[in-house]
């Protein structure tokens, strides 16, 4: 989708274990020559462990086109398989015909008819192990090595384990006729030293196990995989980018897989090619379930507190109805308690005697707090088709801007500016200081004589997909451009 716009031959950061793309660090340098060195000793086994996504199955797939035209393989890829079924893979792979056909060449030469597994049928256990060990037997005539390849060993039963340990003995007087490489996941390893694989774990002569990309790893890794998708520097990240990158993958290539290619199409949806440490927080989230689980987590505590809730209102509502009905309650029973008023029949003439000494005046009212008038604060820029226009300093001779980016670093700032001008707009970039110190970067476009003119790049820029522009009235030409 993104390899045209970034000027890609093809996807740099595919999952599929291209070896072409395979990176050699030290690691890797380090495990082919371990699996070489054995493979020249005919070693009987051998093996290769690492954590889930540090390129194991990459690591199969290059060994295979590395091995001298005198080495005869077989890639098993899924091992959960019973031991017959596993006996018809082993000799499918090496390309094993019955007696009396012609026996397939080493590899990297074509086979001369397409294979047929049909003749397997219906053979028994004894049957295939006899047609194996007679193929290892005509391969060794030739001076032809066999070795088997095993991924996600970590999968394979110990009845099959057991199987593949008795099919190492098929060997001659000087060297064996099979040899056999484990790659698998690091509980591989514990497996093996189970009491009922202890007779397998010794013939184990090669051992190496895998490790994640340092952060200095992580970078070539990027770089060398977007150099043999073809990049000319087309597109770029920055060094805060590179960082995210590795914290968010631990190292693992098949984590900054996924985060660089859903970096890649961010980019490419922003209409930019240069990944900021926006674009690749943006890529990250998710990995491993973390968005879902934080929404499985919202979702619960929903279903818990709108309950909760409603009971805390009923309670409320109890409580006040309760508290209402008990005060009117004591209301009533005061007036029927209270004695009868004594009414005087002089009262339409009262005495001078029985005229209050002063007259009680009630309680002058508290005075009315004056009512503040709240100003409405100004409207936040719009993200909608029209840009907005925020006030300006000044009424007299205005001149406008368009301010595009609000950028953390200034080399996403000048990468934007480079954007802008190779696009035909007049830009600058400015730095903005907040109080407690933090820096960011401003790119603007212009300045513009006339409101008109700069809703016409605005225009422009919003139909381009490069920015949504927020016009800007100024009264003097920017100063302190950076």
């Amino acid at each position: 989708m993104y390899e045209k716009y970034f000027g890609l031959k093809e996807k740099p950061f595919s999952l599929t274990p291209d070896p072409e793309f395979l990176f050699e660090n030290e690691h890797f340098r380090l495990a082919f020559d371990n699996i070489i060195y054995g493979i020249k000793r005919h070693e009987g086994f051998a093996t290769i462990v690492g954590d889930v996504g540090t390129g194991k199955t990459t690591f199969c797939w290059a060994l295979l086109g590395r091995l001298d035209q005198n080495i005869r393989t077989a890639l098993i890829l899924n091992p959960m398989l019973t031991g017959e079924d596993m006996l018809k893979a082993i000799l499918q792979d090496f390309g094993v015909r019955p007696a009396g056909q012609e026996i397939a060449p080493p590899a990297g030469t074509e086979t001369p008819t397409p294979y047929d597994s049909s003749w397997m049928e219906g053979k028994t256990k004894k049957e295939l192990i006899d047609q194996l060990n007679l193929f290892l037997l005509q391969g060794a005539e030739q001076d032809i090595f066999n070795i088997l390849i095993i991924d996600e060993a970590q999968n394979l039963s110990l009845e099959l384990l057991e199987q593949l340990r008795i099919l190492s003995n098929l060997e001659t007087a000087k060297k064996k006729l099979l040899q056999i490489i484990f790659v698998g996941q690091l509980e591989f390893e514990e497996k093996l030293h189970l009491p009922q694989l202890r007779q397998l774990n010794q013939r184990i002569t090669i051992r190496y196990a895998l490790e994640p990309l340092s952060k200095k790893d992580t970078v070539q890794y990027i770089e060398h995989r977007l150099s043999v998708a073809g990049s000319r520097r087309s597109v770029g990240f920055t060094t805060r980018a590179l960082q995210g990158i590795h914290a968010h993958s631990k190292g693992y290539p098949r984590l900054i897989n996924v985060i660089c290619d859903r970096s890649l199409l961010a980019g490419y949806t922003e209409h930019t090619r240069l990944i900021t440490s926006r674009i690749v927080r943006k890529a990250a989230r998710g990995l491993n379930g973390e968005e879902r689980g934080r929404r499985i987590r919202y979702v619960g505590s929903k279903k818990v507190l709108v309950p909760l809730a409603v009971l805390l209102l009923l309670a409320l509502m109890a409580a006040v109805y309760f508290w209402a009905w008990g005060g009117t309650l004591a209301v009533l029973k005061a007036d029927l308690t209270k004695a009868p008023p004594q009414v005087s029949m002089a009262a339409s003439t009262p005495s001078q005697q029985d005229a209050p000494a002063e007259t009680a005046l009630p309680p002058a009212p508290s005075p009315v707090p004056p009512v503040t008038v709240l100003r409405p604060p100004d409207p936040a820029p719009a993200s909608g088709a029209q840009p907005v226009l925020a006030p300006g300093a000044g009424e007299e001779a205005p001149r406008y801007l368009l301010q595009l980016h609000s950028l953390e670093s200034r080399g996403e700032a000048d990468a934007a500016l480079t954007s802008l001008q190779k696009n035909g707009y007049a830009a600058f970039v400015k730095m903005q200081e907040t109080q407690d110190g933090a820096r960011w970067y401003a790119v603007y476009a212009g300045p513009y004589e006339s409101a008109e003119r700069a809703r016409q790049d605005a225009a422009r820029l919003m139909q381009q997909k490069i920015a949504k522009p927020i016009l800007r009235r100024m009264v003097v030409p920017p100063a302190g451009c950076d």
